[in-house]
C-alpha cells in the first residue's frame, strides 16, 4: 500500500506547486511577461546561442582602455573610426561591461542579450497595461515582436544587443512618464527625463523617443482623465522636458562630434522601405506571394477593426501606429533594416490591441484573432530560424563579413584583440581568404558554386550560402 501511496502523494505535491506558481504569476503580471518572453526568445534563438562573435562584434565587444572610454564621452564613440560617427558613450560602456563579464564565450553573451530583450518587452508590457491593455494583449504584442522576421538580429547578432539595451531604457522612461502624468511628485518627471536622455546616449536612432515618450504620457492622461486630474498638464511637462533634453543632446553632439551631422543618405525615400519592413512580420515578400496577399488582407481587416473597436482601444491602437510611423524616420538618415526594433514593437502593440478588442466583441472575432496569430507564427517563425543561419560559423555571409573587417586594407582592425584577430584570420585562411583583398574576386564565384551544389543550409563544418542573407528583408 505504501508503495502506491507515495507516487500519489508526490503527484499531488507537484500539482500544488504548479497551482501556487500559477497563482504567483497571475498576481505578478510583470514577472509573467518576463518569464514568457524569456522562454520564447530562448526557443527562437537556441540554435544561434553558440555562434561566435561576428563582424562588428569583433572590434566593438571588447574591453576598452580608460582613455577610450573617456574619449567616447568627449567625442566620437568608436575609437577605431570604422563605424558611423556619433555620440554614444553609453553604447561603448555597455559593450565594455559585457566584454569584461563574458570575454569571448558566446553562450553567456547570447543569453544575456536574450534576457535583456525579455526585460525590454516586459517593461513595454507594463506601459501597455498602464494604458489599459490586458495581460493577454501585451503578451501577444511581445510574441509578435519576437517572431517578426525583420527583428531576428536582436535575437542572434550580439552587436545589436546595445539596441535592446537602449530599448529597455526607453521603456523605463515611458513607464516613468506615465507615472509622472498620474502623480504630481517631481521624481517621476526627473526619472523619465533621465532615462530618456540615457536612451539617446546609446544610439541616435532613438531620437523619436523625445516625441513618443510624451505621446504615451498624453494618451495615458486622456484615457485616465477622470482618475488623474491635471494629468494632461503633467504630460505636457514631460513633453517640454523631453524636447529640451533633445535640443541639449543635439547641441552636445554637434559640438563634440560634428562629423555625425552628415547629409541624409535616403531623404526623403528611406522612410517607406523601413516602414514596409516594420509593417510585415513575415518579411518583405514579392507582391504575388500568397503569404504577402494574405497579410495584405489582414492589414485591411485591421484597418476595419479600427472602426468597430471601443474608443479607448481605438486611441491606443492609433497611438501605437503613430509611434511606429515616427520610429521609422531614422531610416531617412541611414537605411538599415535592422534599425526597426521600436517600429516593430509599436506595430505589434497596435495589432495586439486590435486583435484583443475584436476577440472580446464576438466569437467570430476570437476566431479571426486566433487565425491571424496562427498565420503569423506559421509564416514568420520558419523565416526567423532560417535568417539566423546567416550567422552560422560555416555561413558564407559570416566569412565575407569577418573578412571585410579583419582583412580589408582600408579598414585596419586596430581594436580587435590580437588573439581574437589571429583566430579569425586562421579561420578565414582555412576558407581560402588568406590575404587582404583577395576575398573580393572569390566571393561571387564561391557563392555561385555553393548555390549550384545546393549547399544552402548548415551541414556541419561545410561552407554554405544561406537562404536568407544577413541584411536581407
Amino acid at each position: 500500500m505504501a508503495s502506491v501511496a507515495l507516487p500519489r502523494a508526490s503527484s499531488l505535491d507537484a500539482l500544488r506547486v504548479l497551482v501556487r506558481a500559477r497563482e504567483r504569476l497571475a498576481a505578478r503580471p510583470g514577472l509573467t511577461a518576463l518569464v514568457f518572453f524569456a522562454i520564447v526568445a530562448v526557443a527562437l534563438a537556441h540554435r544561434s546561442m553558440g555562434y561566435p562573435l561576428f563582424y562588428d562584434d569583433l572590434h566593438l565587444i571588447r574591453t576598452f582602455t580608460p582613455a577610450e572610454l573617456l574619449g567616447a564621452v568627449t567625442g566620437n564613440w568608436d575609437p577605431d573610426g570604422i563605424e558611423s560617427p556619433g555620440y554614444r558613450p553609453l553604447s561603448i560602456l555597455f559593450n565594455h561591461t559585457r566584454a569584461a563579464l563574458f570575454g569571448d564565450a558566446p553562450m553567456p553573451h547570447h543569453l544575456f542579450v536574450l534576457l535583456l530583450y525579455a526585460a525590454f518587452l516586459a517593461a513595454t508590457a507594463r506601459v501597455g497595461m498602464a494604458l489599459g491593455m490586458t495581460l493577454p494583449q501585451v503578451l501577444l504584442a511581445g510574441l509578435l515582436t519576437l517572431v517578426h522576421k525583420n527583428n531576428w538580429w536582436h535575437l542572434a547578432w550580439l552587436t545589436d544587443g546595445n539596441r535592446v539595451f537602449g530599448g529597455l531604457l526607453f521603456a523605463v522612461a515611458a513607464w516613468l512618464a506615465v507615472r509622472s502624468a498620474a502623480d504630481p511628485r517631481l521624481r517621476w518627471l526627473v526619472g523619465a527625463l533621465g532615462f530618456g536622455t540615457a536612451c539617446l546616449l546609446v544610439r541616435e536612432e532613438f531620437l523619436p523617443a523625445a516625441i513618443t515618450v510624451p505621446a504615451i504620457a498624453f494618451a495615458f492622461a486622456r484615457l485616465r482623465r477622470a482618475e488623474c486630474p491635471g494629468g494632461m498638464a503633467r504630460a505636457a511637462a514631460v513633453g517640454v522636458g523631453m524636447l529640451a533634453m533633445l535640443a541639449a543632446f543635439l547641441l552636445v553632439r554637434w559640438l563634440l562630434v560634428p562629423a555625425s551631422f552628415f547629409p541624409p543618405d535616403h531623404f526623403p525615400d528611406g522612410w517607406w522601405p523601413m516602414f514596409q519592413a516594420v509593417a510585415q512580420p513575415i518579411g518583405v515578400l514579392p507582391a504575388g506571394d500568397p503569404r504577402f496577399i494574405a497579410w495584405m488582407c489582414v492589414l485591411a481587416a485591421q484597418l476595419g477593426a479600427l472602426v468597430v473597436v471601443p474608443a479607448p482601444s481605438r486611441l491606443r491602437a492609433l497611438l501605437w501606429l503613430g509611434c511606429a510611423l515616427l520610429s521609422c524616420t531614422p531610416a531617412i538618415q541611414v537605411l538599415r533594416i535592422n534599425l526597426g526594433l521600436f517600429g516593430i514593437t509599436f506595430m505589434s502593440l497596435c495589432h495586439a490591441e486590435l486583435l484583443g478588442a475584436v476577440a472580446l466583441r464576438h466569437r467570430l472575432g476570437l476566431l479571426y484573432a486566433s487565425a491571424v496569430v496562427a498565420f503569423v507564427l506559421a509564416a514568420a517563425v520558419p523565416r526567423v530560424l532560417t535568417a539566423e543561419d546567416a550567422l552560422h560559423p560555416a555561413s558564407l555571409d559570416r566569412i565575407v563579413a569577418d573578412a571585410d573587417i579583419a582583412l580589408r586594407p582600408e579598414r585596419p582592425p586596430a581594436g580587435i584583440p590580437p588573439a581574437r584577430l589571429a583566430a579569425i584570420r586562421d579561420e578565414l585562411a582555412r576558407a581560402g581568404f588568406d590575404r587582404p583583398g583577395n576575398y573580393v574576386p572569390k566571393l561571387r564565384q564561391l557563392n555561385e558554386e555553393l548555390i549550384r551544389e545546393g549547399r544552402r543550409t548548415p551541414d556541419g563544418d561545410r561552407l554554405f550560402s544561406p537562404l536568407i542573407h544577413w541584411m536581407e528583408n
